[in-house]
C-alpha cells in the first residue's frame, strides 16, 4: 500500500500545471499517457516519448499517430524508433523546421485517446565575443584549466531565461611511420562540463559542492539547496543589456582516438562549442523542479517541501519543451601524443 501511495504522489506532481492536472484515485491502476520531448531549433530530427504510467510502474506506448503541426500546419508525421523491451519508453521521430515566434503542436493517439501539448519558438539569443584564459593549476603540463568570458546580449524587451552548455569536436592529425602527410578524423565529440562556481549568476542561491565539511555554510549548503547542474539563469540583473558570463572547463584534454594500426603519433586540437540556450518559464521552472529532484529526490529531509514537476500535456503528463540557442566555437591549442597500439 506504501508503495501505491508513493507512486500515487509522484503522479500527482507531475501533473501539476497551468494547463491541466490529472487526478487519480488511490486503487485505480488505469495507465496514464505520458509524453515528453525536448526540441531545438537547428537540429536535423527531433525525438518524442510516450510510455504509459501506472501506480507502481511505466509501460511503452507503441503503435501511436504521432502528428507535428507548427502554426497549426500539419508538417510531420513521427515515425516509431525500435527498441529493445527492456525499455518503458517508445520513441518517435520526425524531421521539421521551427523558428522563432512558431506554434508547435504535438499530437498522439493512442488506443486510449488523444494527448497534445503546444509550446512556442523562444527567441534566439546572441553571444557576442568569448575571451579565453589559460590557468595553471599545478606543476605539470596539463595541470590547468581553460576559462571563458563569455559577453551575452539578452533578448530585448521581454522577461528572459537561459542556461549554458558546452561541447567539444576534436581533430585527429594521426602520423603513420614513411608518410608526411596526416591522415585527418574529426569524428570525436565529447561533452564538456561547465564549472559554474565563479559565476554569480549560476551559483548564487544554488548549492556547492566541494567545500569544507567542518564549515558551516557549507553545511547549510548541503542540506537545504540544490545544485543547479542545468546551469540555467534569468536576465534579471542585465535585462535589454549585455553580460558577460564567466565560466571554467578542464584542459580538454580527453579524447577517443581509433585509428587504422601502425599510426606513430597523432596531434589532436579541440574546437570548443558555447551554447546559450533560450527557453520559456514554463521550462525554467521544470529544469529548477528537476534540480530539486535530483538533489534532494532521494534524501531524507523533513524541511524540504515536496517537489512538484510541471506538465503541459493535455490528456495526459509529461513535458514538451523546445529552445534556441546561439552558439559561440573556438579552436583551440594543439598537443602531440605517441601512440602504441599492438597487432594480433
Amino acid at each position: 500500500i506504501m508503495m501505491k501511495k508513493i507512486a500515487l504522489l509522484t503522479v500527482l506532481f507531475l501533473s501539476c500545471s497551468c494547463i491541466t492536472e490529472e487526478v487519480i484515485k488511490i486503487g485505480d491502476d488505469a495507465p496514464v499517457p505520458v509524453m515528453n520531448a525536448q526540441l531545438h531549433v537547428g537540429d536535423t530530427l527531433h525525438r518524442v516519448y510516450l510510455n504509459n504510467s501506472r501506480l507502481d510502474r511505466t509501460e511503452s506506448l507503441s503503435g501511436a499517430d504521432v502528428r507535428v503541426y507548427v502554426n497549426d500546419i500539419p508538417v510531420a508525421t513521427a515515425e516509431e524508433v525500435e527498441m529493445e523491451e527492456i525499455y518503458s519508453n517508445s520513441e518517435y521521430c520526425f524531421k521539421a523546421d521551427f523558428a522563432p515566434g512558431d506554434r508547435v503542436r504535438i499530437e498522439a493517439v493512442t488506443g486510449s485517446g488523444k494527448i497534445r501539448s503546444e509550446v512556442t519558438v523562444p527567441p534566439v539569443p546572441r553571444i557576442l565575443s568569448v575571451r579565453t584564459e589559460k590557468i595553471s593549476t599545478g606543476a605539470d603540463d596539463f595541470d590547468f584549466e581553460y576559462r571563458y568570458h563569455v559577453e551575452l546580449e539578452d533578448v530585448p524587451g521581454e522577461d528572459s531565461y537561459y542556461r549554458v552548455s558546452m561541447d567539444k569536436n576534436v581533430k585527429a592529425e594521426l602520423y603513420y611511420k614513411d608518410n608526411p602527410v596526416p591522415s585527418v578524423d574529426t569524428s570525436d565529440y565529447h561533452h564538456v562540463w561547465v564549472y559554474n562556481t565563479d559565476e554569480p549568476l549560476l551559483s548564487s542561491g544554488w548549492r556547492q559542492d566541494g567545500g569544507d565539511d567542518e564549515d558551516i555554510m557549507s553545511l547549510i549548503s548541503s542540506l537545504f539547496m540544490t545544485e543547479n547542474e542545468y546551469n540555467i539563469f534569468t536576465d534579471e540583473k542585465f535585462r535589454d543589456d549585455t553580460y558577460t558570463l564567466k565560466l571554467r572547463s578542464d584542459n580538454l584534454s580527453q579524447a577517443s582516438i581509433n585509428p587504422v594500426s601502425g599510426a606513430e603519433r597523432a596531434v589532436l586540437t579541440p574546437t570548443v562549442n558555447i551554447r546559450i540556450h533560450s527557453m520559456s518559464f514554463l521550462e525554467y521552472r521544470y529544469l529548477i523542479s528537476l534540480c530539486n529532484f535530483n538533489t534532494m529526490g532521494t534524501e531524507v529531509n523533513f524541511i524540504s517541501e515536496p517537489i512538484s514537476l510541471p506538465s503541459n500535456v493535455e490528456g495526459g503528463i509529461g513535458f514538451v519543451s523546445v529552445e534556441s540557442s546561439a552558439v559561440y566555437s573556438i579552436e583551440m591549442p594543439s598537443w602531440e601524443v605517441s601512440l602504441m597500439f599492438y597487432e594480433n
